[in-house]
């Protein structure tokens, strides 16, 4: 099998004032503008600013389902692009599990695009999503609020390469 991480790498935390796993700087939640790997000066193991510290704007990864204004505060357990292949005689097929809500067509056919690029010779790549709700919105209907999308093209970007490359370690 073939296993590749797709966690978001780049996310601020924050503070959940309420305590309702909603974000809702109107009722006290604030964000921690620490930038990416979340360690803030006053952390122990600070050692400089990282890409997006300091600059007032909440670099956020909205997790997909149940409603909107549910920012990822950390990381409880990674999540995979999970892969295997397949072969009898001369038929040769690739099938994925990517631990997001969902994954779109267009996705899935450039990520076929670039594993025949590849040189993989599969004859079929089959992709599926583990539908969870604890993962970045890939869909585009979880963000801040209502209207605002949680779709991230650069982490989405990541995900068809890190899907070849899963399915290349199967192989």
């Amino acid at each position: 099998t073939g296993l590749r991480d797709i966690t978001p790498p780049c996310f601020e935390s924050w503070i959940d004032a309420n305590d309702d796993g909603e974000y809702q700087r109107s009722k006290g939640d604030s964000f921690l503008d620490c930038g990416c790997d979340r360690v803030c000066p006053e952390d122990a193991d600070y050692s400089a600013p990282d890409e997006g510290e300091g600059d007032g704007e909440f670099q956020a990864v909205w997790l997909a389902g149940f409603q909107t204004g549910r920012p990822a505060a950390s990381i409880n357990d990674p999540i995979w692009a999970r892969s295997t292949v397949l072969e009898k005689g001369d038929l040769r097929i690739g099938i994925v599990a990517l631990d997001l809500v969902g994954w779109f067509n267009d996705d899935v056919v450039m990520t076929r695009e670039m594993a025949a690029e590849a040189g993989l010779e599969l004859d079929y790549i089959l992709v599926s999503s583990t539908h969870q709700h604890e993962g970045p919105d890939t869909v585009g209907m979880w963000g801040e609020r209502v209207g605002k999308t949680g779709y991230q093209e650069d982490y989405a970007s990541f995900i068809p390469q890190a899907t070849v490359d899963s399915l290349q370690d199967a192989i």
